[in-house]
């Protein structure tokens, strides 16, 4: 096989057969593969034309729900071109590796500018050049690898791949530009940066979609099959109804009904912006799952997606709605958060060989009801990698249910609503804001671009909190430690919620030596392991609704401020954000089995850093101003607060708005520093898995022989904790944690974990889950050979 050149311009490909008897000068076609199959003849392996074609026209049908289809077709037909040179068909025979990708992104900037459509050319650079390694940054920067700009200057060293115009024919005419509704420089900017986005996640996924099936057909056959929304809908219903005839009477279920019921009403409105607020409690869960099934029946959506700001809570949120629609409909709710997504395979190859590492349903979000939490959420939105990307095409056309959207980190503010905004505007998505404490979204003089247009379900949210008002606050002031003990030993039942872990801990410690006699005490953080946790909640469960039960003392981190049932005649709160306080409030008198329970504020002298401390000024703010804390007046105070302190900087911190902007006109974007820098959580933490029981035990050792499924890893995350960075070297260097298979890191000095399944339980000496303040310890019985 040799190349020669025809007269000028590219290099033409021919192919010689050469006899035994010498060279006959006849010339043969080459049949060019996409893939090659294990264990298969040439002959069976994937044929590169029909990959190109099957691939473009799933992208084009991907993007059609946003008006993209032409252009994800386009990336579709051009995006393996470099596969048609004789290097990568001898890679596939083994030979070296190949760059096949920038041959496509070369092929559509020559499109595109011979249609004067040049604008858009690095657009389609970027999405067909980051196939499998991930959008690059346009140019330069600091986050390693290539960047566009770099590899684009590399054309030289690219293959002959001009045998691709004997196969492939593409379209007349460059597809018309996206059409976005605003019309300012940055909304423009940020626009064009998303939609491109989007377009590599059309791609990304009909690439792995149809390389899965020519590679793996009988994992291929395993996707789809979910039940039509209309089919959950159904079941729902009747779930509701069966609910409401069993409901208990009282205010606190009449207005529950009357939350579903305006939620119902709502769904029938135009799609766009909506915001639910109803006081925790008042089971917004289920009534906004209620609005999201008949929105998108109403409007003909794919599916529903709740976002959820805690992993500690998700799968407690993924259970009610199974619960909800049924036995026989569960497998239609996927939940997908940071936990469950191990390492992801760059390529469909590699997906299929290391396929018990990742589900088959997160991978592209296809399934109708999806809980993830917000992290997975946003940074997908803001994500380079074609794993994080993948699924976002799947975003939309269906409701998105933000939970707790209180929640969402100042730092990042700015960026959020715009990624809100454009999924409403032009993908054609409506969005719930669903929450007790409503931020303040709107434009401000600190955000100018907020959102506009966000209806509100409920009628008359103030008349709503009034009537499901069941708790009196008092603040108590500045409090030391021993002083805020013996103000608990004082309550014959309470929770008390601090900051963190170390005052959860040092608390309990406390509590320990002067706590009456009688009491039991508990202790909730994520030093504790989740099935840890689900445990002592289960006890504490047990013991509220015995009326018999001793005096009880729960002290915790706020892992139970959202989604955690309890409910408590007192509860002590920290000084925090009043969303959190709000929160707290909920676990005060929930059922309203009482008048009023009793909610009291304190400070502890620990300074707190990051969005908690800003968070924590804001309310003191508010408190100086004298507004009733739980009011909605002092909700919006607060956010005011909040917002305006941090100013338009404050609330894109790391310039994610600014950096799109500065690189718009060259549609170079920076998309690897764009993931890098959107961090939704400011400290990341790294799971150590805990022989927590025999369970656990058997999963590390099944981990260990390297006998890991789905099921598997889905399991290891009820025996993990998360422990910061900095500490896990520590514990290496004393033994007392061990890496292998990858990542994955497990306990070995088990006297660092108070509250091991089997350990004697003494109801005055809580456990206290892990502790690193000494890496070093041992109890008297592990120094025992």
């Amino acid at each position: 096989m040799t190349a020669k050149n025809s007269g000028g311009g590219r290099p033409r490909l021919h192919a010689h057969t050469q006899s035994a008897a010498g060279k006959t000068g006849r010339e043969e076609a080459i049949v060019f593969f996409a893939h090659s199959i294990e264990g298969c003849p040439p002959e069976k392996w994937h044929l590169l034309r029909e990959h190109l074609m099957t691939t473009a026209h799933a992208a084009e049908n991907f993007a059609l729900v946003f008006g993209g289809g032409q252009w994800a077709f386009l990336c579709g037909l051009l995006h393996d071109l470099g596969k048609y040179s004789l290097a990568f068909q001898e890679r596939l025979r083994g030979g070296r590796r190949v760059d096949h990708s920038l041959a496509g992104a070369l092929e559509g900037i020559r499109f595109l500018e011979q249609r004067s459509a040049g604008i858009f050319s690095n657009i389609l650079a970027h999405v067909i050049s980051g196939h499998h390694t991930g959008l690059a940054d346009g140019v330069a920067g600091e986050t390693g690898g290539a960047s566009l700009s770099a590899r684009l200057r590399a054309r030289d060293a690219v293959p002959d791949y001009s045998a691709w115009e004997q196969e492939i024919t593409l379209p007349r005419n460059a597809p018309p530009f996206p059409d976005f509704p605003r019309k300012s420089i940055e909304d423009m900017s940020f626009s064009l940066c998303f939609w491109t986005r989007m377009l590599y996640s059309c791609l990304v996924d009909a690439d792995f979609l149809d390389t899965e099936a020519a590679m793996a057909p009988e994992k291929a056959s395993r996707r789809g099959g979910y039940p039509a929304l209309a089919v959950l809908h159904k079941a729902f219903d009747r779930f509701m109804a069966q609910k409401a005839a069993g409901a208990a009477p009282g205010n606190v279920s009449r207005q529950r009904a009357a939350v579903l019921a305006a939620c119902r009403e709502a769904a029938l409105r135009d799609q766009g912006l909506f915001s639910l607020t109803v006081p925790t409690g008042g089971g917004k869960t289920l009534s906004s799952l209620a609005f999201a099934l008949k929105h998108a029946a109403r409007h003909s959506l794919r599916r529903i997606i709740y976002v959820i700001p805690y992993t500690s809570i998700i799968e407690q949120t993924a259970d009610v709605f199974r619960e909800a629609l049924g036995a026989e409909l569960a497998h239609a709710v996927v939940e997908h958060h940071s936990g469950a997504e191990e390492k992801i395979a760059k390529t469909a190859e590699e997906a299929d060989q290391r396929e018990g590492i990742h589900t088959l349903a997160f991978d592209n979000w296809d399934a109708p009801l999806i809980v993830t939490t917000a992290v997975q959420f946003f940074e997908s939105l803001f994500g380079a990698r074609a794993s994080r990307c993948r699924k976002l095409h799947n975003i939309a056309g269906s409701v998105i249910v933000l939970d707790e959207a209180q929640t969402l980190p100042t730092p990042l503010f700015r960026p959020c609503l715009a990624a809100i905004r454009e999924l409403s505007e032009v993908y054609k998505a409506s969005v719930v804001l669903c929450t007790a404490t409503q931020p303040v979204v709107g434009t401000t003089p600190w955000n100018r671009d907020g959102l506009e247009n966000v209806r509100e379900i409920m009628p008359d949210p103030p008349a709503l909190f009034r009537s499901l008002e069941r708790v009196l606050t008092e603040h108590l002031g500045a409090l030391d430690m021993p002083a805020l003990a013996q103000h608990l030993c004082g309550h014959e039942r309470a929770l008390c919620i601090v900051n963190t872990r170390a005052q959860a801990r040092d608390l309990c410690q406390l509590l320990r030596s002067i706590a009456p006699e009688g009491m039991t005490l508990f202790h909730l953080s994520t030093w504790m392991c989740p099935a840890h946790r689900r445990a002592v909640l289960g006890r504490i469960r047990a013991m509220l609704h015995a009326p018999d039960a001793p005096p009880l003392l729960v002290v915790s981190t706020s892992l139970v401020e959202a989604g955690v049932d309890l409910d408590f005649p007192v509860v002590c709160r920290a000084i925090a954000g009043v969303d959190s306080i709000a929160q707290a409030a909920g676990r005060c008198n929930r059922e309203g089995r009482r008048d009023k329970g009793h909610v009291y504020v304190f400070s502890l002298p620990d300074p707190l850093r990051g969005e908690m401390d800003r968070r924590r000024g804001a309310t003191e703010a508010v408190l100086r101003e004298g507004l009733p804390l739980l009011s909605p007046e002092a909700v919006k105070r607060y956010f005011e607060e909040l917002h305006s302190t941090a100013g338009a900087e404050g609330l894109d911190a790391p310039g994610i708005l600014r950096q799109v902007q500065e690189h718009a006109p060259r549609g170079l974007f920076p998309f690897r520093s764009v993931e890098r820098d959107f961090r939704f959580i400011e400290n990341r933490e790294t799971p150590l898995l805990i022989p927590y029981n025999t369970e656990a035990c058997e999963a590390l050792d099944a981990l260990r022989a390297g006998r890991a499924d789905r099921s598997l890893y889905r399991s290891l995350q009820q025996w993990s904790v998360g422990v910061p960075e900095r500490i896990l070297p520590l514990l290496g260097k004393s033994v007392a944690a061990v890496g292998f298979s990858g990542a994955h890191r497990v306990l070995v000095n088990t006297d660092l974990y108070d509250g091991l399944e089997g350990q004697d339980a003494d109801p005055r000496m809580p456990a206290l889950g892990l502790s690193v303040r000494d890496p070093t310890f041992r109890t008297v019985e592990g120094l025992i050979l």
